[in-house]
């Protein structure tokens, strides 16, 4: 990837309040729902949190193909990631999620 367009994704990304999940629902329709951005170190790596009995948890456990869109809607530009999640429940990952700070104290 080239470097100037791997910066402006991660501006992008770090400046973003929200990002909008793409999931599919148990009849193959995609699904999309704003969330909070909760980590912003790494392009492969995004993380949310929700809780394990929503919709969207029952929705990436049956099919975890998803997808991520970030965008500045000022400028009109945005970056669209195609993925596959993981669901964890690890004590230290979801610490991270709700206070990236609490890692400094494990």
């Amino acid at each position: 990837m080239d470097n100037k367009i791997k910066k402006d994704i991660e501006t992008l990304r770090k400046n973003a309040d929200i990002a909008y999940v793409g999931s599919v629902n148990g009849e193959g329709f995609p699904q999309i729902k704003a969330m909070l951005v909760a980590e912003h170190e790494k392009i492969g790596t995004q993380l949310f949190s929700t809780n394990t009995s929503s919709k969207r948890a029952e929705q990436f456990m049956n099919n975890p193909k998803a997808c991520v869109y970030y965008c500045d809607k000022e400028n009109f530009i945005g970056v669209l990631f195609i993925l596959i999640t993981i669901l964890t429940q690890d004590k230290i990952i979801v610490k991270m999620v709700i206070t990236p700070e609490a890692l400094l104290t494990n």
